[in-house]
């Protein structure tokens, strides 16, 4: 089993929703799929702290440079497909009610925010692998 580093980000917006890509491209070892919705995670690159990894996403799948400092939120370890194990890092930060994100990537477009459980609701096949524990953590916390 490979595992694999990985740094997440729960945008939540001031009526608690979260904000959601979707993926444009596929990585079939990583159990991603064109069209999955997921929110923002990027793999840690080799040399790269998850803080880096963050800033780096921040910028490149929420299209901004700076934002206040996200709060560590959990670290997951998850199953992907019995090759890889992904280790996400996860942070959350609430977003002002003016906030608007456009990705400068072009992996990714903006989906839209949804609540936590509307989200669930998408089903196993629409949503990546890493969402379902990351919100249900969410909602128990």
């Amino acid at each position: 089993m490979t595992i694999v580093d990985g740094v997440g980000l729960l945008l939540i917006g001031p009526d608690d929703s979260i904000f959601l890509l979707r993926e444009l491209r596929g990585k079939a070892h990583f159990g991603k799929a064109a069209g999955m919705v997921s929110f923002p995670i990027e793999t840690i690159e080799p040399n790269e702290t998850s803080f880096q990894a963050l800033g780096r996403l921040i910028k490149e799948e929420i299209g901004v440079s700076m934002l206040n400092l996200p709060m560590f939120f959990k670290k997951f370890m998850i199953n992907l497909n019995g090759i890889y194990t992904e280790q996400l890092f996860m942070y959350q930060l609430r977003c002002p009610e003016n906030f608007v994100a456009t990705p400068d990537d072009d992996d990714v477009e903006h989906f839209g925010w949804l609540l936590p459980n509307q989200i669930l609701e998408l089903g196993a096949g629409r949503i990546r692998l890493e969402v379902r524990p990351v919100i249900g953590a969410y909602l128990e916390s």
